[in-house]
């Protein structure tokens, strides 16, 4: 999770009992192939899958709460058309977004990729697609809480609109039971704990990378930094020990810190230790 207004409130609370409106353009078949790429990014086959075990985004949240609760459109649509290989993103029925949005008391965001693989997923632009973008800013202008999923994979930027939505998912391309992991922390049923592993950049060409050098200290401006993460309880560090001072080349050291879980919810927390040369 790389963004919480609420801090250490579970996005969707428990008590929560109003309506949901989820938009966006991830139930087609080629966002679906997102839930099933394999770590090698081979694409297993839909027929060989249970559609039980590979339920959508949307899917999930429904068994989670329910119908009565869920309204889902989806605003826009990946299409392949007769000169792309790689599906594009169309604005279908934006109005009816907007309608669904504005009658619910929160918005549930869901913006992706479609799944791709080697060089039909190329691209000359890190920002996510004009569709995507106008329809995120439709969603922001109605006003209602907006908790943003990104299932992607690769870090399209978003810095044009991120500033107006509530709460960032970073769901990258999640497998098999995505959905149902999503479902799960949006209600706080689990709390997230996963760091970035780079830097997720603000701009299409801001690459400075976390490990910089001194001089490009001032060109390190990424929407999010290596390993930024955030949960629904607050930690303290203390106690940070080494066994040595100085390291030669045939020597090892060791570190040690407290880690103190000062929320009320149970967590798994990553702690992260950089070293660097002088």
């Amino acid at each position: 999770m790389r963004k919480n207004n609420e801090k250490t409130q579970a996005l969707i609370d428990s008590e929560f009992n109003g309506t949901i409106g989820i938009i966006g353009p991830t139930e087609g078949e080629d966002m679906k192939k997102v839930l099933v790429r394999n770590i090698d990014g081979v694409q297993n086959t839909l027929d060989q899958l249970d559609a039980n075990e590979a339920l959508t985004i949307v899917g999930a949240l429904i068994e989670a709460a329910g119908e009565t609760h869920m309204t889902y459109v989806e605003g826009a649509v990946f299409k392949r058309t007769d000169n792309e290989t790689f599906p594009i993103c169309i604005i279908t029925d934006i109005d009816k977004a907007v309608t669904a949005a504005e009658r619910a008391d929160a918005i549930i965001l869901t913006l992706a990729e479609p799944s791709y693989c080697e060089t039909e997923g190329n691209i000359d632009d890190l920002t996510i697609d004009d569709s995507q973008i106008q329809l995120a800013n439709a969603m922001i202008e109605t006003g209602q809480p907006v908790i943003l999923v990104l299932a992607q994979g690769r870090p399209c930027t978003i810095s044009c609109f991120v500033d107006g939505v509530d709460a960032v998912v970073i769901a990258g391309l999640p497998g098999m039971e995505g959905g149902r992991a999503i479902s799960d922390i949006l209600y706080g049923d689990v709390n997230p704990s996963a760091k970035l592993p780079y830097s997720y950049p603000i701009a299409p060409n801001a690459l400075t990378p976390y490990d910089r050098k001194h001089i490009e200290a001032d060109t390190y401006n990424p929407q999010w930094e290596f390993g930024h993460g955030l949960s629904y309880t607050t930690f303290e560090y203390s106690d940070l020990r080494l066994n040595r001072y100085t390291l030669s080349p045939d020597e090892s050291m060791e570190v040690s810190v407290q880690v103190t879980n000062t929320g009320n919810r149970k967590i798994k927390e990553v702690v992260h230790l950089s070293t660097s040369y002088l």
